[in-house]
Formats: structure tokens, sequence, C-alpha cells
């Protein structure tokens, strides 16, 4: 009895100290090195929405004018700004914070569902998910997202199981908020909404299942997408013009490779998967549980913009269906605890724990603790600093290129970025708005945001006297003809 109790004693121990190190682990991947790279295009955008000095109406306009992503993330990241500051940072640290709290929710998510210790797997690969902490340290929308699924989540299963009729209790009232605030921050998870319809519906025919609570909901939300969606694809801009709908290349790892690090990681993780889902097949389609619930979002979150991407216009990108993850990482991490040979299941928890730690020692998320990690990014201070050392201090930003109303947004966005680090850094630099002949100055830097091929400033005045490359950025010197 004694021996028992003292082996129990040192499991649980273990147990404290494996989730310790997995939290610690995820919290430090996340902070550490936040602000090494400037914030690059579309966080610049994010940065010139979120400026708590313009009216909501003006950021509501602004959001409109260059994304298709809903105004709710913009608004609060606007009102983070207002209490911590106006700094680049500031969207990052929000991010940041929502990244290390989706450990938790999808930890407890498990944990709500299962009643072994597949929970502290979860929460291990989320906290060293490589594809979860890079969006964790970006002022963008989808890590944001994320931990509202997350949470939509959890709250959606509180209800499901308590199968009670009465809807004015806490637990409905906030998967329902949760539900609307949740398609209000990104279009691709109404998806989830389908598989809760869809689910519902299996669990009827095949079990004979009824939850009045959920169904009201689904026919609340319902009434509000039927209003939402039409408003939506009215008033933002639906059209994305780089993505292209999926090739061959795809259906051979489905963005496991994005996902989980490199190819030979998302393989592993795509075989154990389809592996799991074969030997446990009678209990994920003919048993009830929540396994099939899961099954199907996967199926879901690549069907319906494949779909879509053949119907209409190509819509899937891996970050857009960052909520996939979700699913893949309970339905993998609780398969692995319902296989029955004790060798087998501590054999499959231990490879998984070592590969997805070893796999951090190719990646920056390790590297960056003891060499100088390569950028990714494009380096504004960098060229500005270069600018600064030169007797010519007037940038230009050539969008040429451009539309007249793209070029006036994406310049509006980038000049106040720049403004910005020209105070935080102390630069003598000045932005010109135009070029032409009435101006009298003896010489500009042109900048070419987006490679030097987009830079085809042309005027009779100025000459290019020197040209620069930095990575991702070049910069011609342009010098008033003699």
């Amino acid at each position: 009895m004694f021996n028992e109790v003292k082996n129990n004693n040192k499991l649980i121990n273990l147990t404290l100290i494996f989730l310790l190190i997995s939290i610690i682990l995820g919290i430090i991947l996340r902070i550490y090195n936040l602000n090494y790279e400037n914030l690059w295009n579309d966080e610049i955008f994010t940065f010139w929405i979120t400026d708590p000095s313009i009216s909501v109406k003006e950021t509501y306009l602004r959001v409109n004018q260059i994304e298709s992503i809903p105004f709710l993330h913009y608004l609060l990241l606007k009102n983070f700004h207002s209490i911590f500051g106006y700094a680049p940072e500031i969207g990052r640290y929000f991010s940041a914070f929502c990244g290390i709290l989706s450990i938790f929710t999808i930890g407890y998510l498990c944990k709500l569902l299962n009643k072994n210790r597949s929970y502290l797997l979860v929460i291990y690969l989320v906290s060293l998910n490589i594809f979860l902490i890079s969006y964790s340290q970006e002022a963008r929308v989808y890590i944001f997202s994320f931990l509202l699924a997350s949470i939509y989540l959890i709250y959606y299963f509180k209800v499901h199981k308590s199968q009670s009729r009465n809807i004015l209790n806490l637990n409905f009232i906030l998967f329902n908020l949760l539900q609307i605030l949740t398609f209000l921050s990104f279009p691709f998870t109404t998806i989830i909404y389908v598989t809760i319809l869809i689910y519902t519906v299996y669990e009827f025919v095949f079990f004979k299942s009824k939850s009045f609570q959920i169904v009201i909901s689904l026919i609340i939300s319902g009434i509000f997408l039927l209003i939402y969606i039409p408003y939506y694809i009215k008033t933002v801009p639906l059209a994305v013009n780089w993505l292209n709908q999926p090739d061959l290349k795809f259906y051979t790892d489905f963005y496991f490779t994005k996902f989980f690090g490199s190819r030979i990681m998302g393989l592993v993780h795509l075989v154990v998967l389809i592996g799991l889902i074969i030997n446990f097949h009678k209990e994920i389609f003919f048993k009830k549980n929540n396994y099939f619930f899961f099954t199907l979002n996967i199926f879901l979150f690549y069907f319906i913009p494949i779909i879509y991407g053949w119907i209409s216009q190509p819509a899937i990108h891996e970050r857009y269906i960052i909520f996939v993850t979700i699913p893949l990482l309970i339905l993998i991490s609780s398969l692995i605890f319902e296989i029955k040979s004790s060798k087998i299941k501590y054999l499959y928890i231990i490879i998984f724990v070592v590969i997805t730690f070893a796999n951090h020692f190719t990646e920056n998320t390790f590297k960056q603790f003891y060499k100088i990690t390569e950028r990714y990014k494009p380096n504004f201070v960098e060229v500005y600093k270069y600018i600064n050392s030169t007797e010519i201090k007037n940038i230009y930003f050539d969008l040429s290129n451009l539309k007249t109303e793209e070029s006036e947004i994406i310049f509006s966005a980038y000049s106040n970025y720049s403004n910005y680090l020209f105070n935080s850094n102390d630069f003598d630099i000045q932005i010109l708005d135009k070029i032409d002949n009435s101006n009298n100055f003896d010489g500009f830097w042109s900048i070419c945001l987006f490679g030097e091929e987009w830079c085809n400033f042309n005027n009779n005045k100025y000459e290019v006297s020197n040209t620069k490359k930095f990575f991702k950025l070049h910069i011609k010197l342009y010098l008033k003809k003699s």
C-alpha cells in the first residue's frame, strides 16, 4: 500500500514537472525575441489601421479599404494601443498574450473531453508547435481568432454535455456570445458552426440524441449569419489575387509541413493521424463520442475552402485554416491515449515528445538562444540607418506600378510606420509624398517596397546615382541632373 501511494506521488510529481516545463517553454518561445524583426507588410497595415488617434469610424473605413478580415480584431487592438501605447511591439504583445492563453484553453478543452492524461500531450504539442509560435509573434488576426475558436469549442462541449433545456444559464449565454464573436473575428470560423450543425444532425439520426440548447443556438447563429454574411460580402473586399487553387503537391501533406515545421514532421503527423483514424474507425464513426466531431471538423476545414475555390475563387491558405490545428492536435493526442498496449502508447508519446523538441534545433526558435538568427522580414531600421548616415535624407516610396487608390493607402500606412521609426531612432529623414517638376531638392532615396521590379520611377529632372540592396528591400539614390 505504501509503495502504491509512493508510486502515485512520483507520477503526480512527474506530471506536474512535464506540465510546467511545457508551459514555460511555450511562453518563452512566444515572447523571446518578439520584436527582433521589423513589421512586415500586413503588420504595417494593422499598425496603421489601429492608430488610437483616429476615430472608430475611420478605423472601420480603413479595414474595409484594405482587408478581407472583419472589424473585431482591429477594434480590440485599437483599444489595446489606447491603454498601453501606440507602438509596433504592442500589437505583437497582444498576439503573444493570445498565443499563451491558447495553450491553456486547448489543454482545458482536451481535459474537458477526456478522463485520461491526453491533455498533457496536447499542452506540450501546442506549446512547441512552430506554426502557432510564429503566428503568436505577428500583429495579425490569426492567433486571436484561434484563441476565440478554442474558447468557443469549450463552451460548445459544456453545453453539449449538460443536456439542459434552460437557455438562461451562463454556459449557454457564453456559448452563443462566443459563437457570434468568433464569426466576427475571421470568416473561416463559420466552418466550426457548420461542423456543429452536421454533428447535431448526425447524433440525432444515429443515436437519437437531442440537445435543446444546441438547436436553439444553431437557430440564433443561423439567423445572425443570414444577416451578417450578405453585409460582409457587400462591405469587405474579398478578392485575394495572390491565392491559387491547391495543386497536386498540396494533397501529399495538406499543409502539415507548415503546421509542424518540416516535411518530415508533417509526414509523421499525417501518417500517424491517418493510422489512428483507421485503427479506431469503429470508435470514431459508430460509437457516441467526440472523436467524430473532430474528424468531421478537420475534413470540413479542407473541403469547404477547396470546393469554394473551384466554384468561385481560390480561398485556402495555411494561415486561413489555422483553426484546424485544434482538432488535429486533440485527435492525435486523444487517440494515442486510447491505445490499449501501454508499450505502444508510450512509444508514440515518446516519439512525439522527442521529435517535436528536436525539430526546434533546426529552426530559429532554439537557434536564437545561441546565435544571431537569419531575418525573414524587411529590415527598415537598417535601411533608414544607412540613409540617415548619407547627405541625402529624403525618401520616396516608389508605388508607380499601383493604382492611385492603392498607392495612397500603402503610402499612408508605410509613412505612418516609418515616421514612428524615425522618431524612436532619432533619424533625421523626410518622406516625400510626390516627385514632380515643382520639387527643388537635390536628390532623394527611392524605396522599393515590393522588389526592384516594382521601382519604375521616371522623371527627366533626376537620374539614378547609386543603388543599394538590403534583404527584401532595394533603394536607389536619385540626384538632380546637372
